[in-house]
């Protein structure tokens, strides 16, 4: 089997799956996929600030993996949005799935429904993208705003508003590392702290406008790609994400972060968008406790 044989069977493979369908796309070259579902507690707000900030000029889509949601059918239909449900729930697949019905999206966003927009969002790791595909001695992946609860997120937040001394005095040294096992994943107590609980850091929405416009900076870990965003190019040179087995929840996240690495491209990181990040799942339980209890500190 040669290598254009191999590459055709991938790409067809990594789109193969069923699916409904509800198109409303106005064929715009900007696309965001709204993956939504399982955290109805958060839809609220969530959706209300999505709603808020995303751009005219994005055609959105719904995604829900593995489910149809007649409630979501409705939201699209009162929002002229897309809806797709796959019957496989596997999030890699239905991300693919979404990108190739889109043909004409260049600039591809990804939201999930555990991420709390601020102002100015889209536009901001757009800016970041395309300034860092100018500015820097690199290639640009992809671009993300600087979440809350994140393992790249926190520490430069922290940074930023002079924290970081009051952090290490709670939870130890401040370091930047990603995965199941690290203390921004699965402390409740950071969790908690970086969303402002006991005020030391401020609210996302004030945090979003304190920052000076314009910064970015380069990622050197692996970062979270619940908000993110990425030309289509991008998605094409790794041949769509991969659908093996599960519901492929993280793997989207390797291959992307994995990509940039073997394609010598770099993540840059939107330093004046600042994004509520609800948290992981060891911290979602406790989470909704202070959702419950103190809802000004999700609340626009």
């Amino acid at each position: 089997m040669d290598y254009r044989k191999i590459k055709d069977f991938v790409l067809k493979h990594n789109i193969k799956g069923k699916y409904r369908f509800t198109d409303r796309g106005r064929g715009q070259k900007k696309l965001c996929l709204f993956l939504i579902g399982y955290k109805k507690a958060l839809w609220p707000e969530v959706v209300k600030r999505f709603k808020l900030f995303v751009p005219e000029d994005v055609d959105v889509c719904l995604l829900s993996s593995g489910k149809y949601f007649p409630e979501l059918e409705r939201m699209a239909e009162e929002n002229s949005w897309s809806y797709i449900s796959t019957k496989k729930n596997n999030v890699c697949l239905i991300q693919n799935i979404a990108i190739n019905i889109f043909q004409k999206a260049e600039l591809i966003y990804k939201i999930d429904e555990d991420i709390f927009l601020t102002k100015g969002t889209f536009e901001k790791m757009e800016n970041a993208l395309r300034k860092g595909e100018e500015t820097l001695p690199y290639k640009v992946g992809m671009a993300a705003p600087l979440l809350n609860v994140n393992a790249y997120g926190f520490y430069k937040i922290l940074e930023k508003i002079g924290k970081l001394g009051e952090y290490e005095k709670r939870f130890g040294k401040p370091y930047m590392i990603a995965g199941q096992t690290t203390p921004i994943e699965t402390d409740i107590e950071i969790a908690k702290f970086m969303w402002g609980a006991d005020g030391t850091v401020p609210q996302i929405d004030v945090l979003n406008q304190s920052f000076p416009e314009g910064l970015i900076s380069v990622c050197p870990i692996r970062l979270s790609i619940g908000c993110i965003l990425y030309k289509r190019s991008f998605w094409e040179s790794f041949w769509r994400f991969p659908v093996v087995f599960g519901n492929g929840m993280g793997l989207d996240e390797t291959i992307a972060i994995g990509a940039t690495a073997a394609n010598s491209q770099v993540l840059v990181v939107a330093e004046d968008a600042v994004v509520g990040h609800f948290g992981y799942g060891p911290q979602t339980k406790e989470m909704m406790t202070l959702y419950e209890s103190k809802p000004e500190l999700f609340t626009l």
